[in-house]
C-alpha cells in the first residue's frame, strides 16, 4: 500500500520581495523559490505514479479502504480516502 502524499508546496514569496532585478534577471529569492517548487512538483508527480499502477479498474476498491490517500470508486467516481 502506498504512503499518502503529505508534502505542501512552498509558500509564495511575499509581495515586497523583488523577484527580478533591474536587468530582468531573477533574484536569489526567486531562484530559491523556483527550486523549492520544482522539488515539490517532482515529489508530487512521483506520488501520482502510484496511481498509474492501478490502471486495471478491477483493482480499484469499491468501498472506502479507510486508509488516508488511497483511491476508491465511490459509485463510479474516483475518491481519495481521508482515512
Amino acid at each position: 500500500m502506498a504512503t499518502p502524499f503529505k508534502a505542501v508546496p512552498p509558500p509564495l514569496l511575499q509581495p515586497g520581495i523583488a523577484r527580478f532585478d533591474g536587468a530582468g534577471r531573477p533574484t536569489i529569492a526567486q531562484v530559491q523559490y523556483e527550486q523549492a517548487l520544482q522539488q515539490y512538483l517532482t515529489r508530487l508527480v512521483g506520488a501520482l505514479g502510484t496511481l498509474q499502477a492501478k490502471t486495471d479498474a478491477s483493482a480499484i476498491p469499491t468501498s472506502n479502504p479507510h486508509v488516508a490517500g488511497e483511491i476508491w470508486s465511490n459509485g463510479g467516481v474516483l475518491t481519495v480516502s481521508a482515512g
